[in-house]
C-alpha cells in the first residue's frame, strides 16, 4: 500500500458513496459502492490473505483511489451501476451484474395521466422519476400513488367514456376518470400532487396520512389505521432514496464550491442524458481569488475555454455576473453551436445532485485543508532545520537546484527546478541544452548552466534565490562556486550540494559534511527537491535522444515527416517495436496510411 492511498484511507469518511479504484496507469479497474465508505474501502487493505483470490488480485493492482459522497446507499447503489456502465471496469465485469433499472413514467400527454413501471427512458414528452434500486420499490410507490392519490394505472383508452367504472374505482384506488366522475382540471389537480410527491416532497403527503391515520384511530377504524400506518412508513423508507439521475436526460453540469481560510474547492458534477457519469475536483489556493464571490466565475471562464464536452445547462452554487455568463454562452455557442443555459442553485429543481455535489465539495475541503496545514508545518520545520545546518541568515524561501544528464558527453542537458516556501513550483522550471561543451566533463557543463541562468537573472534584473543546490559532491560544488564567483554572486547566494553517496550536504570551503539529521525533514525536502531536478534533468535528456534517434532511422523513408515519426513513437515506444510491427500494426496509428505502412515494413524487411 503507497503512502498516497494511505492518506485516502486515513480520510474517508462515515458515510455512504461509490470508490473508484485506479491501475498505476490510472485506468478504472473498480467501482464499488458503501453504506459507510471509510468501513467497506478499509476492509480491502486489512487481512488481506483472508479475501478471496480475486480481491487479493484487485488489491494488488490498486494504485489510487478516488470517492463520491451520496445521500444515501440507494444513491450511491444507482450511481455506482452508472459508472460501471461508462467505464466498465476489469473487476466489475467479473463481479458485478449490470442491470437496468427502473423508473415511474407519469404519461402527461395523456388527458389523465397514468403511472407505470419502465425500463427506459425517451424524449416523447413524458416524466419520468428514477431510477430506483429495486422493482419492488416502484411498484410500492405506483400502489402508493392509486391509494394516497387516486392516480389510474389501467391502460384503457378514455377518449370516449365508459359506461361503468372498473374494481379499481370500488375498491377506493381510482377516481374513475374512465365514466367521467372526475373532470380533467379536477384530475389534472391530482396529477400535480403525485408529481410533486415523484419529485420527493413527501412532507404534504405524510401530514394528510398522518391525520387520516389519527381519525381512523379515533373512530376505532384500526385496521383501516394500520393500513395508513403502512403507507407512512413505506413513503418515509422512499424518502430515503435520492435521485441520481436527471428524468429530462437534460446534459448538464453542476458546480459547486466550498470556500475556506487556506483554499476553494470546486466539484463539478457532470451529468449527460440525464446520468451522472462522474465528476471533477479543483483546488484554488486563496491567494489566487480575486473575486469577493468566489472562484467559481474565474474557475468556469477558464474551464470551458479548455473543455471538449459541453452541456445544455450549468448550474452554479454561486451566482456569476452577467458579462461571465455572456461570455461562456457565446464562446461555446461559436464553437460548438450549441446554445447552453447558465443558473444558479435556487433557480433549478435537482436539488438532490446539488446537494450532493456541495457535500462532496465540503468534506474534499476539509481534508485539503488539514493536508495543506500539516505540508506547511513540516515545511517550516525542514526549512528552518536547512537555517541552522547549512548557517543561512534567513529561511530559504526560494530553493533553486541543478542537475545534468548526458550520455558519454553527447545530448547534454541541464535542469533546474525550483521550490517555493518548500512547495515545488512547477512553472518556474528550466531546462538548458549544453552548447559550449563537447566532451565528458560534468563540471564544464554545470558552470555553463549556472554561467547562463544567472547571466540573464543580472541582466534582466530578476530577483536572486535564497539557496542554490547543486546535485553532486564537493566538485560539482566548486565548479559551481567558480560560476558564481565569476560573476560577482558569490557573496549575494547561498551554495550546497548533495551528493548522492551517504546524501551527504556540502556547503563551499568545507569538505565535511553539514550537520543535518539524516531523518530530519530538512533532508527530506533537500532530498526531494535533488530528485525533482534529477527526473527533470533525464526526461529532457530522454525526449531529446528518442527525436535524435527516431529522426536519424525514420526520416530516410519517404513520405516521413516528424509528426508521423513523433506518432509512431508514442504508439510502438522504442525502434525495435516499430522494426518489429506488422503492415496492420502500423495502420493502427494516427496518420498512418496503408502505403505509408507497407514503406515503413519494407524499409525494415528489405534485406531480411
Amino acid at each position: 500500500m503507497n503512502e498516497k492511498i494511505q492518506k485516502i484511507l486515513s480520510s474517508l469518511p462515515d458515510k455512504p458513496g461509490v470508490y473508484i479504484m485506479h491501475a498505476e496507469d490510472g485506468t478504472i479497474i473498480y467501482v464499488g459502492k458503501a453504506k459507510n465508505l471509510k468501513n467497506r474501502v478499509k476492509s480491502y487493505f486489512s487481512g488481506v490473505s483472508d479475501h478471496t483470490f480475486k480481491t487479493q488480485i484487485l488489491v494488488s493492482n490498486i494504485a489510487d483511489l478516488e470517492y463520491i459522497i451520496t445521500a444515501s446507499e440507494a444513491e450511491a447503489f444507482i450511481l455506482e451501476n452508472s459508472l460501471i456502465k461508462k467505464h466498465k471496469p476489469r473487476y466489475n465485469i467479473m463481479l458485478k451484474d449490470d442491470k437496468t433499472y427502473p423508473f415511474i413514467k407519469l404519461s402527461v400527454k395523456e388527458d389523465f395521466p397514468r403511472v407505470l413501471l419502465v425500463r427506459k427512458i425517451f424524449k416523447d414528452g413524458d416524466e419520468y422519476f428514477g431510477p430506483y434500486s429495486d422493482q419492488w420499490s416502484v411498484r410500492v410507490i405506483i400502489k402508493l400513488l392509486q391509494d394516497v392519490f387516486n392516480v389510474r394505472s389501467c391502460n384503457l383508452n378514455l377518449d370516449t367514456p365508459k359506461k361503468r367504472p372498473c374494481l379499481n374505482y370500488f375498491i377506493g384506488r381510482c377516481k374513475g376518470p374512465c365514466v367521467r366522475y372526475i373532470s380533467k382540471d379536477e384530475y389534472a389537480a391530482v396529477i400535480k400532487l403525485a408529481r410533486s410527491f415523484l419529485k420527493g416532497d413527501y412532507d404534504y403527503t405524510l401530514l394528510n396520512l398522518k391525520e387520516k391515520m389519527q381519525e381512523l384511530s379515533s373512530e376505532f377504524k384500526f385496521e383501516q389505521a394500520a393500513k395508513v400506518r403502512d403507507q407512512i412508513r413505506s413513503i418515509e423508507n422512499i424518502a430515503k432514496q435520492q435521485n441520481i439521475i436527471c428524468f429530462d436526460m437534460v446534459d448538464r453540469d453542476i458546480i459547486a464550491e466550498a470556500g475556506g481560510t487556506l483554499m476553494n474547492i470546486i466539484e463539478v458534477f457532470n451529468v449527460r442524458r440525464g446520468v451522472l457519469l462522474g465528476h471533477k475536483t479543483f483546488q484554488i489556493d486563496s491567494e489566487k481569488i480575486s473575486n469577493e464571490n468566489g472562484a467559481t466565475e474565474d474557475f468556469m471562464t477558464q474551464y470551458y475555454q479548455s473543455c471538449d464536452d459541453f452541456p445544455h445547462e450549468i448550474i452554479t452554487t454561486v451566482r456569476i455576473s452577467d458579462d461571465t455568463s455572456e461570455f461562456i454562452v457565446d464562446f461555446i455557442k461559436n464553437k460548438t453551436d450549441k446554445k447552453v443555459k447558465i443558473i444558479t442553485a435556487d433557480e433549478s429543481e435537482q436539488k438532490s445532485l446539488i446537494a450532493t455535489a456541495h457535500k462532496n465539495a465540503v468534506h474534499t475541503l476539509k481534508i485539503k485543508e488539514i493536508e495543506k496545514a500539516e505540508k506547511d508545518k513540516k515545511s517550516r520545520e525542514a526549512l528552518s532545520d536547512i537555517v541552522k545546518a547549512l548557517g543561512l541568515s534567513k529561511q530559504p524561501q526560494r530553493i533553486e537546484c541543478y542537475d545534468i544528464s548526458n550520455i558519454s558527453g553527447t545530448l547534454a542537458v541541464g535542469s533546474m527546478v525550483v521550490a517555493l516556501n518548500g512547495e515545488m513550483a512547477h512553472s518556474e522550471y528550466r531546462k538548458f541544452k549544453i552548447k559550449t561543451v563537447n566532451k565528458i566533463d560534468d563540471y564544464q557543463m554545470m558552470k555553463e548552466v549556472l554561467t547562463r541562468r544567472f547571466k540573464r537573472a543580472i541582466e534582466e534584473k530578476q530577483k536572486l534565490p535564497d539557496l542554490v543546490m547543486i546535485d553532486g559532491g564537493v566538485g560539482h560544488l566548486s565548479a559551481a562556486c567558480e560560476a558564481i564567483t565569476a560573476l560577482g554572486l558569490n557573496k549575494k547566494l547561498a551554495l550546497c550540494s548533495i551528493a548522492k553517496q551517504n546524501e551527504d550536504i556540502f556547503i563551499p570551503a568545507n569538505n565535511v559534511p553539514s550537520p543535518l539529521n539524516k531523518k530530519s525533514q530538512g533532508q527530506f525536502l533537500l532530498m526531494r527537491i535533488r530528485d525533482e531536478a534529477h527526473r527533470f534533468a533525464i526526461t529532457y535528456h530522454r525526449s531529446l535522444r528518442k527525436g535524435v534517434m527516431t529522426l536519424s532511422v525514420l526520416s530516410g523513408i519517404n513520405g516521413m515527416g516528424q509528426k508521423r515519426i513523433a506518432a509512431l513513437y508514442d504508439h510502438f515506444e522504442t525502434i525495435d517495436r516499430i522494426r518489429g510491427a506488422s503492415v496492420e500494426e502500423l495502420c493502427l496509428v494516427k496518420s498512418i496510411t496503408k502505403p505509408i505502412a507497407e514503406k515503413i515494413y519494407d524499409f525494415f524487411h528489405a534485406n531480411s
